[in-house]
């Protein structure tokens, strides 16, 4: 079994809330991590990877999440409204770090201050990740 492959299998419900949660921790801090590094050419690839990484599974964990989230009636519709909003985010995210380093803000301050989108998602999901355990029912979203 691959070790990865722990923490994504399918046999707990925890395991989309788990696999989404570590991966927004993993990229907060492999964020706050590469903006402190220097100008070293290999401490930046070196640095640059986990963020690639934690960014790239969080999306992939982000489709796990919102297959269970969502009744297979609204499935299409919830995973679409998910990405689109993702998408928005990963469009007007740069507009966000450009318009706070015209503020004045530093390289390390400016990575703090948008690796926090990555942190409150990772406390809104253990939150909803207790409320699921709280309720056993599997569906987050109610029929419409």
């Amino acid at each position: 079994m691959r070790p990865f492959s722990l923490i994504t299998t399918k046999r707990s419900v925890a395991s989309p809330f788990r696999a989404h949660q570590s991966s927004l921790l993993g990229a907060a801090i492999a964020v706050n991590v590469f903006a402190r590094v220097g100008t070293d050419r290999l401490a930046l690839i070196g640095a640059a990877a986990p963020v690639g990484v934690f960014f790239n599974s969080g999306g992939v964990a982000f489709y796990a999440l919102l297959a269970e989230a969502f009744p297979a009636e609204l499935r299409g519709r919830g995973i679409g409204f998910g990405v689109g909003v993702g998408r928005a985010g990963a469009a007007f995210g740069p507009a966000g770090a450009g318009a706070l380093f015209a503020a004045g803000f530093t390289l390390p301050s400016t990575a703090f201050i948008m690796s926090l989108g990555s942190f409150v998602s990772a406390l809104i999901l253990l939150w909803l990740f207790c409320q699921k355990k709280r309720s056993l029912e599997l569906p987050l979203v109610g029929r419409l």
